[in-house]
């Protein structure tokens, strides 16, 4: 992953068609021409990421208030959006506990799935040609979905989180499922193997990402940190936003879903943050790291009174990025020949009893953490098979019309794990459940929800 200092900074284009927070972004498949953004407003708004009319000479900021197409079945927030490899098709989820299949062209819904019982968090396609839709959701399980079947029920569930699952992302060379959940763990799980790994964090983890090469795992979290970590062994290969860089500002996080991703062919870390709470006229930045430095190469301020940015998408072919914050606005940004976009979105925070809970002033929801004077430890990794995802010759991904052949198998109790020193791993023979016996383990249930000023 080679480094970069070069970063595209410059606005170039602003998306006003939203009349909420937009809480998700994402571009087309490749060429990545148009984005997808979803809102607060339950409305998902399809539109140019670049204008016809920006000049790459000399490059004006042009406004656009009104999308190319509306999709409108969302009686809730829009949380995730996920776009097919051939653009015909992309998944929704929201706050309606129900996963939408859409098509792009017609706007209409071609499936929708109610297996969840709380509000949907993410959503990422899998399988050969996208057959299968995976969705994370505050019920604490992940649903997996045949899109050519007529079925309203999962192929096979995942419960072994023990909290929201916040953030999905499916590694398709190695047939895996990264996910990030409240209860501090990043678990990937191996579907052909019938393992999975887990990363104990010890923060709410909002956001998980794999590299392309598939040997990196890059976790957000609530402690202001985002960890890249060693897929193999689950050892910490760096850290971003640990304390003020010179020249830059603070990378906060702490109280909202901000999401990460991989940029410039896995050689730079894109972040959204929050703003300083110290500081009631500060405002929220993208920031960007290198990735074998560390070094903070870029921080591109979100705009006057914006006081988070949320979710952050990248275009490898246009080499450009969009981000979303609270104003239900979104940018476009330019470096010399390269363009980027931003989508400015509020953060969805990490609590199904947390609420936008003023539409006119188009708030998000700040979480205060209850006092605990339990300790957890900073980074562990355990490994152990689980019943939830068992066979290879079943794997959902490879044979996705296989139905309901795990939907009830549930997971084998251990009955204790005693846990080595950090960074030594457990190996079990059983599956496992959340929270693990023996384990400090720190309840979310106590968070309550505060209207940002």
């Amino acid at each position: 992953m080679p480094a970069t200092t070069q970063f595209p900074t410059k606005l170039v284009h602003t998306l006003k068609t939203h009349h909420g927070p937009v809480n998700a972004v994402t571009f087309s498949s490749t060429p990545g021409t148009y984005v997808l953004t979803g809102s607060s407003d339950r409305a998902i708004h399809l539109s140019r990421a670049v204008p016809n009319t920006t000049n790459n000479n000399h490059v004006s900021v042009v406004e656009t208030t009104s999308p190319i197409q509306k999709y409108e079945a969302h009686g809730y927030s829009v949380l995730d959006i996920a776009v097919a490899a051939d653009n015909s098709r992309f998944a929704s989820v929201g706050g309606d506990r129900q996963v939408f299949l859409w098509d792009v062209e017609q706007g209409l819904t071609i499936r929708r799935w109610s297996g969840h019982h709380a509000k949907v968090e993410a959503v990422q396609f899998a399988g050969e040609g996208d057959a299968v839709v995976v969705s994370g959701s505050a019920d604490t399980t992940i649903h997996i979905w045949d899109t050519r079947s007529n079925s309203y029920k999962p192929i096979q569930t995942l419960p072994e989180a023990g909290d929201t699952v916040s953030s999905l992302h499916v590694q398709m060379p190695t047939y895996s499922i990264a996910s990030g959940s409240y209860d501090g763990r990043a678990r990937v799980y191996d579907l052909r193997m019938g393992q999975t790994t887990v990363d104990v964090l010890g923060h709410p983890v909002t956001s998980i990402r794999c590299s392309a090469d598939g040997n990196a795992l890059l976790t957000s979290t609530l402690d202001g940190r985002i960890r890249m970590l060693d897929r193999t062994d689950g050892k910490l290969l760096k850290a971003f936003g640990a304390g003020p860089a010179p020249g830059h500002p603070t990378y906060y996080n702490t109280e909202l879903r901000i999401r990460s991703v991989f940029a410039k062919a896995d050689a730079v870390v894109l972040s959204g943050s929050e703003s300083n709470k110290q500081d009631r006229s500060a405002q929220a930045h993208v920031f960007a790291w290198d990735v074998l430095s560390g070094d903070v190469i870029a921080a591109v301020p979100a705009g006057e009174g914006v006081k988070a940015v949320s979710c952050v998408a990248w275009n490898e072919k246009g080499k450009s990025w969009a981000s979303g914050c609270s104003d239900g606005m979104d940018f476009l940004t330019t470096f010399f020949l390269s363009c980027s976009g931003w989508v400015l979105t509020c953060a969805s925070p990490p609590q199904e009893r947390s609420k936008f809970i003023s539409k006119k002033r188009k708030t998000a929801t700040r979480l205060t953490p209850p006092p605990t004077d339990r300790p957890y430890r900073d980074l562990e990794r355990i490994h152990v098979p689980t019943t939830s995802c068992s066979a290879a010759m079943h794997c959902p991904l490879t044979h996705p019309s296989i139905h309901g052949y795990l939907a009830d198998a549930q997971p084998a109790k251990v009955e204790s794990m005693e846990f080595p020193p950090f960074p030594q791993r457990v190996v079990s023979s059983n599956s496992v459940t959340t929270p693990y016996p023996n384990e400090p383990y720190v309840d979310l249930g106590g968070y309550c929800g505060k209207s940002i000023d």
